[in-house]
């Protein structure tokens, strides 16, 4: 499992994109979530005291933290890459490049 988790993080800052999109997701359910809330409170259904606005809000802020941990990953992701200065991808074969046949 060791390896296959570095060689999944070691070359791509991708798996780091996806806790951006995560938290994005959740932000964007949160506050559909409390504009439903608004809109039925305004038409009178009735919830459970406080437990609906208190998942809208932790969805929404919980979302936001995860967008901000992304875009930190994303930074050091990028940074780590640039110092590391290896390659994203290793070429095994090279097939019908003219530069390379024997003349």
């Amino acid at each position: 499992f060791s390896l296959w988790m570095n060689g999944f993080t070691a070359f791509s800052i991708k798996p780091l994109r996806l806790a951006t999109l995560l938290g994005a997701l959740s932000a964007c359910i949160g506050f559909i979530t409390g504009l439903i809330i608004i809109i039925r409170k305004m038409l009178g259904h009735d919830f459970l005291t406080g437990w609906s606005s208190t998942i809208a809000i932790l969805l929404f802020m919980f979302g936001i933290v995860l967008i901000v941990l992304g875009l930190i990953g994303e930074y050091l992701g990028r940074i780590y890459l640039c110092i590391n200065q290896t390659p994203q991808f290793v070429i095994r074969d090279v097939v019908n490049n003219p530069s390379t046949d024997d003349k």
